[in-house]
C-alpha cells in the first residue's frame, strides 16, 4: 500500500489491514474456525471503508492451508459460518466485473439453499444465469441451471429438476468441467430417487463418487456417499447404508464440513432407526440438531425434528413425538419445504392414527397425500395410500381400505421396494383377519413374513408374527400360535418395541387361557401377579394406549 497516495480518512483503515495480516499473532491451538479466520475478515472489511473492492477482492479469493484448500468465501460455507459469508458477498455485490458478480450470486444462492430458502436461491441463480447468457460464460450457465435444478428438487418439482440438471451436465461434460459434472451428475441422481427410479439415481451417484475421486473433491465424495447411504436405505439394505454414511461423516469430520457433518449424523441416526437400535439413532439425532441449529440450517432442523420425533413414536412417548413432529411441519412451512412438510403431515397422522384419533389422524394424512401428488412424491404417496387405508380399516370400512392397499403395493412394486411391499400384503392380510377369513389372512401374512425376513425387518417380522399368532389361535391351532407370538415377543423385548409386546404379550395369554394354564395367562396379563413389570396391562397403562382397557377387562375375567 502507497500511505502517500491515500486518503487521510482512511489512513487507520489500511493500518488496521497492514496489522491483521503482517503484525497480529497467530490465532490460538484452542481457537475457533472461525476465529482462526477473523485476521482474513477484519482486513477485508477494512478494504471495503475506502471501496478498495480490487484488495478486498484479493482477500475475499484468498486459498486458504486447510484440508479442501477452499478460498476464503467458499471456507466459511464449508465451515458453515452462513452469516459471515453473506457479509462478505454483499460488501462486494454490483462493485466488480461480470465474472466476480457470478460467483458472489451462485454463492449467496447456495447460502440460502442452505437454509432452505430456496426461491431466494433461485432468484440468485436466475440473475447468475442471466449474467452468464449475457457474456457467453458456459461454465456460468452451467453452474447456475445446475444450482436452479437443485432447489426445484427441494420445493419438490421434480421434473422441472430434471429438465434443469439435464442441462447443467450436458454443458459441464462438453467443457470439460469435472466438478459441475460431478455435482449435475448428484443432481439428476437425487431427482431420480424422488420420483422412485432407484436403479437410476444409484448409478448416477456412483458416478458422481468416481469423479469426486478422481478429481479429489471431497465434499462431493462425502455428499455421493451420503446419498447412496440414503438410496440403500430406502431399497431395504441397511448394513450397507450403515457403511456409505460411516464414510461420508469420517470425510465431512476430516474438512470441518459442519453442514456435512450434520447431514451424515442424519442419515446414521435414519439407518440405526430403521435397524431398531434406538440410543444410538437418538444420539446422532441430537447432535445433528444441534450443528442444524448452531449454523443456521432449517431443512437439516425440520428433517432432524421429524426424525427424533418418530423414535419417540416408536417407544411409545406419543406427547413428545406429536409436539416434534410439530415444530418439524412449522419450520418446513417456513422454508416451504414440501418434501418434509408432507413427511412431518403424515408422521402427526400416524401418532393420532395410533391413539386412535382418526378425525385428525385422516385431515393430516390427506392433506400430505395431498402434497405428494402435486409434486409427483410416488414413493410418499405409497406411504399415504397405506396410511389412508389403516384409517379406513380402523373404521371398518375393508372395501375401501383394501382399495388403498392395491395402490400402495402397486407402488411399492414399481418403485420395488421389499420394505412397503410388506407391509401392503401385511395389510390385506389384516382385512381378511377382520372379516373372518383367517386361512386367507395366514397366507396372507407368510408372504409378508418372507420379505420381513428376507430384508431383515425385524420390527416387520414381530409385527407378522404376532398377526400369525392371533390368526392361529382363532383357528385353534394353540402350539402354532404359541410358537409364533413367544418369537414375536422376543424381538419386541430385544428392540424395545414395546407397544407391539404388550399386544403380543396380550395374545399370549389368550393361548394359556384357551389350554388351560390360567395361572401363566394371569402372568402374562397383570404386572401384580408377576413382578418383572413388563407385562400387558402393565405395558399398555405406561404407554396409555387403548389396549389397556381390553387387557383389564381380560384380567377381571380371569380373577372372576
Amino acid at each position: 500500500v502507497d500511505f502517500d497516495k491515500i486518503y487521510l480518512k482512511y489512513i487507520s483503515n489500511y493500518t488496521a489491514v497492514e496489522y491483521y495480516l503482517t503484525i497480529q499473532d497467530e490465532p490460538s491451538t484452542n481457537a475457533t474456525n472461525l476465529e482462526k479466520l477473523s485476521r482474513y475478515l477484519e482486513a477485508f472489511h477494512h478494504l471495503c471503508e475506502p471501496e478498495d473492492w480490487e484488495k478486498a477482492l484479493k482477500i475475499f479469493s484468498y486459498r486458504l492451508d486447510t484440508p479442501t484448500n477452499d478460498e476464503l468465501h467458499n471456507q466459511l460455507h464449508t465451515w458453515g459460518y452462513f452469516k459471515a459469508e453473506i457479509e462478505l458477498y454483499q460488501k462486494l455485490l454490483g462493485k466488480l466485473n461480470p465474472e466476480i458478480e457470478t460467483i458472489i450470486l451462485n454463492g449467496l444462492s447456495n447460502i440460502y439453499n442452505s437454509l432452505g430458502d430456496y426461491q431466494q436461491a433461485i432468484s440468485y441463480q436466475q440473475q447468475h444465469l442471466k449474467i452468464a447468457d449475457q457474456t457467453n460464460d458456459q461454465l456460468g450457465k452451467a453452474i447456475a441451471l445446475g444450482n436452479i435444478g437443485l432447489n426445484y428438487y427441494y420445493l419438490g418439482y421434480y421434473q422441472e429438476s430434471l429438465e434443469y440438471s439435464r442441462q447443467s451436465l450436458l454443458l459441464a461434460w462438453e467443457f470439460k468441467k469435472y466438478k459441475e459434472t460431478s455435482e449435475a451428475l448428484g443432481n439428476l441422481g437425487l431427482a431420480y430417487e424422488a420420483i422412485g427410479e432407484y436403479a437410476t439415481a444409484v448409478e448416477y451417484q456412483q458416478q458422481r463418487l468416481e469423479v469426486s475421486r478422481q478429481i479429489k473433491d471431497p465434499w462431493g465424495e462425502a455428499q455421493s456417499l451420503g446419498n447412496l447411504g440414503i438410496l440403500y436405505q430406502t431399497l431395504g439394505e441397511s448394513n450397507k447404508a450403515l457403511d456409505y454414511h460411516q464414510q461420508g461423516l469420517v470425510i465431512a469430520q476430516d474438512i470441518a464440513a459442519r453442514l456435512l457433518e450434520a447431514q451424515s449424523l442424519s442419515n446414521l441416526g435414519i439407518t440405526y432407526q430403521s435397524l431398531e437400535q434406538y440410543d444410538r439413532a437418538i444420539d446422532c439425532y441430537q447432535i445433528s440438531l444441534k450443528i442444524a441449529q448452531e449454523i443456521g440450517d432449517l431443512r437439516g432442523k425440520a428433517q432432524t425434528l421429524s426424525c427424533l420425533g418418530n423414535i419417540y413414536y416408536r417407544q411409545g412417548d406419543y406427547t413428545q413425538a406429536i409436539d416434534l413432529q410439530k415444530q418439524s411441519l412449522v419450520v418446513a412451512q417456513q422454508i416451504k419445504d414440501r418434501s418434509t412438510e408432507a413427511v412431518s403431515l403424515n408422521n402427526l397422522g400416524s401418532i393420532y392414527d395410533t391413539i386412535d384419533n382418526y378425525d385428525q389422524a385422516l385431515k393430516y394424512y390427506q392433506n400430505s397425500l395431498t402434497i405428494a401428488e402435486e409434486i409427483g412424491d410416488l414413493k410418499q404417496q405409497g406411504i399415504g395410500y397405506g396410511n389412508l387405508g389403516s384409517i379406513y380399516f380402523s373404521l371398518e370400512d375393508y372395501q375401501q381400505a383394501s382399495n388403498y392397499y392395491q395402490r400402495k403395493f402397486k407402488i411399492a412394486q414399481q418403485l420395488k421396494i421389499p420394505s412397503e411391499e410388506r407391509a401392503a400384503i401385511s395389510n390385506l392380510g389384516n382385512i381378511y383377519f377382520a372379516v373372518e377369513q383367517y386361512d386367507q389372512a395366514i397366507d396372507y401374512y407368510r408372504q409378508s413374513l418372507e420379505i420381513a425376513q428376507k430384508i431383515d425387518h425385524q420390527s416387520g417380522q414381530a409385527n407378522i408374527l404376532c398377526n400369525l399368532g392371533a390368526a392361529l389361535i382363532r383357528l385353534e391351532k394353540y402350539t402354532e400360535a404359541w410358537s409364533n407370538l413367544q418369537a414375536a415377543l422376543q424381538i419386541c423385548l430385544d428392540t424395545n418395541n414395546y407397544y407391539l409386546a404388550a399386544n403380543t404379550m396380550q395374545n399370549i395369554a389368550a393361548v394359556c387361557l384357551k389350554i388351560g394354564e390360567h395361572d401363566l395367562a394371569l402372568q402374562f396379563c397383570d404386572r401384580e401377579a408377576y413382578p418383572a413389570g413388563n407385562r400387558a396391562l402393565a405395558l399398555a397403562i405406561d404407554l396409555k394406549i387403548p389396549l389397556a382397557n381390553e387387557c383389564q377387562k381380560f384380567k377381571e375375567q380371569l380373577l372372576s
